[in-house]
């Protein structure tokens, strides 16, 4: 038995591979594991919320009040119910525009406070602008990949590849391939 399960690992396709790699990270997600993740991205983010609503009561600005006011509402989306989160996951990725637009509005939002914080860092390296600079870094990056991912899974859905073009005009016939 343990025989046939090496060698089935040895000759497995690197599709199936990958797809029981996702499989043990989406069962990772599911659990404990994800809601741990989700509490320290809100608490992460009350930190700015708490530096920026502080400075919107002091001097009332523009500039204060999105800051504040986006990390307020970040820490309101992460402490979501799981199951409410997902469900309004999946209504927005029917709306694939919609997903892929706020994914890439979030990296730009993302991305100020990484331009603030990651060259004062590297002119005078200290805790706080490493954190918040990396750390937004990160986040422009993980919402960037995810707004072209999706970008790239709208433009596959819009253009049918011309071999699905061939078997819907001979949907009667079944399709032979070639080389097998």
């Amino acid at each position: 038995m343990a025989r046939q399960r090496l060698d089935t690992a040895v000759t497995a396709r690197p599709a199936t591979v990958v797809a029981s790699a996702r499989g043990a990270l989406g069962a990772l997600l599911e659990g404990r594991a994800w809601f741990v993740v989700r509490l320290a991205l809100a608490w992460l983010h009350t930190f700015p919320a708490r530096k920026h609503l502080a400075e919107l009561a002091v001097a009332p600005s523009l500039d204060e009040a999105w800051k504040g006011l986006g990390a307020l509402m970040a820490v309101l989306v992460f402490l979501l119910p799981i199951d409410l989160a997902r469900r309004a996951l999946r209504s927005a990725g029917r709306w694939t525009g919609v997903l892929t637009t706020s994914l890439l509005v979030l990296a730009i939002v993302h991305l100020v406070p990484a331009m603030d914080h990651l060259p004062r860092w590297v002119v005078r390296p200290s805790f706080s602008d490493g954190w918040r600079g990396l750390g937004a870094a990160a986040a422009t990056t993980a919402f960037l990949f995810g707004g072209l991912r999706q970008l790239a899974r709208a433009q596959r859905v819009r253009r049918p590849s011309p071999q699905c073009a061939i078997y819907a005009t001979h949907a009667t016939k079944r399709p032979v391939r070639e080389g097998r």
